[in-house]
C-alpha cells in the first residue's frame, strides 16, 4: 500500500536535514524509515512524490518541487538541478512550453562549473536538454532546437563512464535533425548511433527509438521493424527498474511514453505495409502505453488515435474511427472553424500541445473520413479548411521530398510537393480515389512528424 505524505510533513524534514546536515540527522527516522548516506535524499523523495504521487495533478506536483527549491536559494548543485528538471518535465507535461525552457535553462545553470559530469548530474544535463528540445521542436523553434540538442551532446560526451547517456543525447541530435530536415548532421548521428547500437546491447531505448524513426525515413523497413522491437523491449524492462527507484530521473511515465513511441512506429510500419490487423493490435498496445504516462485524455494520444482511427478507416469501420477522431478533437479543444495554429500571428505558442504538423493529420483524416459519409460536405469542408491551416505551419514535414531519403516513392504515393494531400492523400482518399500520399512519422515524444 502506497503511503502518502503531506506537502508539510517533506517541508519539515527537509528543512531539518537542510539545516543540520549531520550523519545524526540522516540516521533519524523519516517517513518511518533510516537512512544512510546512501538512502535518497529527500530532493529525490520530493521528485518522487512529485512524479508518482501527483501524476496527473499539475498543480500539486509544482508545489512540491518549488517548495523543495526554497531550500536552494542559490540556484545551484545537484540537488536543485534535479528538482529544476523535475519540474520541467511537469511544466511540459501540461504543455506550458515558456515555464518548461525556463526549468529546463536553471537545471543546466545550477550544474554549470561542476566540472565533468559523471551520474547523477550527467542524467540532470540530459534531461534538461531533452526538455529544452522538445519545448523548442514542438513550438516550431527549430534553429533552436538543434542548438539545444548539440549542446546536450557536447557536454555529455568528454565523460567516458556515461556512454549510455552520450548514445541518449546523440539519438536526441539524430531526432531533431531529422525533424527540422538537416538531413547531413541527421546521417552523421544515425552513423554514429548505429556503431553503437551495434556494439553495445545496452543502448538505450530512447536512442533505439530515434534510430528506428530514420531508418523508417531511409525506406529500410526491415531494418526498422527490428529496431522498433528493440526499443520497444528496453523501454519496458527500464520501466520494471525505475519503478522501484527513489526520486529517479527516468521515471516510469517517461518509459511509458519510449514505449508508446516504439509500438506506435511498429504500427505505421503495419500501416504502410497494409496489415490492418497488425496495424490495429500494435496500435491498441501504443494506445495504453501512452494513457498510462499521465491521463488517458492527454494530447500526447491524439496521433496515435489518428492512426488508430485510419486503421478502422481502411477495414471498413468507419463509425469507429470517427469516434476516435472526435476524441481528439475533444482533447485538443479543437473547433475547426476557429483554429489558430502554433506559430501564426495571434496565436499562443507556449501552450499548443502538439506541433501543427499532428494536428494537421487528426483534422485531415476527419475530413477524409467525413467525405466518405453522406450528407457531411459542410463538416468536411471546415475540418479540410484547419487541417490546410495547421499544415501551412508544419515545417520541414510540408516541404517537398529531397536527398534527404535514398527510398524511393511508390507508384501510388503521388507528387512530392510538400502539400497535404502528397503526404496524407487526396480529400477521397478513403472513397480509394487518388494517392494515397508518401506518409510522415509520428514522434510521440516530440509531439511532431518526423519527415517520411
Amino acid at each position: 500500500m502506497i503511503r502518502k505524505y503531506s506537502l508539510q510533513m517533506l517541508q519539515t524534514s527537509y528543512n531539518a536535514c537542510w539545516k543540520h546536515g549531520t550523519q545524526q540527522m540522516l540516521e533519524r527516522p523519516l517517513f518511518g524509515k533510516k537512512f544512510s548516506t546512501a538512502a535518497p535524499s529527500v530532493a529525490d523523495q520530493m521528485i518522487d512524490y512529485a512524479v508518482k504521487q501527483c501524476k496527473g495533478k499539475h498543480e500539486q506536483a509544482v508545489d512540491v518541487l518549488r517548495s523543495g527549491l526554497s531550500m536552494h536559494p542559490d540556484g545551484k548543485g545537484l540537488d536543485a538541478a534535479k528538482l529544476l528538471v523535475a519540474l520541467a518535465g511537469i511544466e511540459s507535461d501540461r504543455s506550458n512550453w515558456t515555464a518548461a525552457l525556463d526549468a529546463a535553462g536553471k537545471a543546466n545553470a545550477a550544474l554549470a562549473g561542476a566540472g565533468q559530469l559523471q551520474g547523477a548530474a550527467a542524467s540532470a544535463r540530459l534531461h534538461a536538454g531533452a526538455t529544452s528540445t522538445q519545448a523548442l521542436l514542438v513550438t516550431g523553434q527549430d534553429s533552436e532546437a538543434r542548438a539545444a540538442a548539440a549542446a546536450t551532446v557536447t557536454a555529455l560526451a568528454p565523460a567516458s563512464d556515461v556512454s549510455p547517456l552520450a548514445a541518449r543525447a546523440l539519438g536526441l541530435a539524430l531526432t531533431t535533425s531529422h525533424a527540422t530536415a538537416d538531413w547531413p548532421a541527421a546521417g552523421q548521428a544515425a552513423e554514429r548511433l548505429a556503431g553503437m547500437a551495434g556494439t553495445d546491447s545496452n543502448a538505450p531505448a530512447d536512442a533505439l527509438l530515434a534510430l528506428a524513426h530514420w531508418q523508417v525515413h531511409q525506406g529500410v523497413h526491415a531494418a526498422a521493424a527490428s529496431t522498433y522491437k528493440a526499443a520497444a523491449e528496453k523501454a519496458a524492462a527500464a520501466r520494471a527498474a525505475a519503478s522501484a527507484q527513489t526520486g529517479a530521473l527516468d521515471s516510469e511515465a517517461l518509459y511509458h511514453e519510449l514505449e508508446a513511441g516504439a509500438l506506435a512506429g511498429s504500427g505505421q510500419l503495419a500501416i504502410a505495409a497494409k496489415d490492418w490487423s497488425q496495424a490495429e493490435e500494435v496500435l491498441g498496445k501504443a494506445l495504453s502505453a501512452a494513457e498510462k504516462v499521465s491521463a488517458d485524455n492527454h494530447p500526447r494520444v491524439v496521433p496515435v488515435l489518428a492512426l488508430l482511427s485510419y486503421v478502422y478507416c481502411r477495414s471498413a469501420r468507419h463509425t469507429y474511427g470517427e469516434g476516435l477522431l472526435r476524441e481528439c478533437g475533444k482533447i485538443l479543444k479543437l473547433d475547426p472553424g476557429r483554429y489558430v495554429p502554433a506559430g501564426s500571428a495571434t496565436a499562443a505558442p507556449t501552450h499548443s500541445p502538439l506541433h501543427p504538423s499532428l494536428v494537421a493529420l487528426a483534422a485531415w483524416r476527419h475530413s477524409q473520413l467525413l467525405h466518405v459519409m453522406p450528407n457531411r460536405g459542410s463538416e468536411a469542408s471546415a475540418w479540410e479548411k484547419a487541417a490546410r491551416e495547421a499544415w501551412s505551419h508544419a515545417g520541414p514535414v510540408a516541404q517537398p521530398s529531397n536527398s534527404g531519403t535514398s527510398s524511393a516513392a511508390a507508384p501510388d504515393q503521388g507528387a512530392a510537393d510538400g502539400s497535404i494531400e502528397s503526404v496524407l492523400g487526396g480529400p477521397e482518399h478513403l472513397k480509394g480515389q487518388g494517392a494515397v500520399g508518401k506518409g510522415m512519422i509520428v514522434d510521440i515524444l516530440m509531439r511532431r512528424a518526423l519527415p517520411m
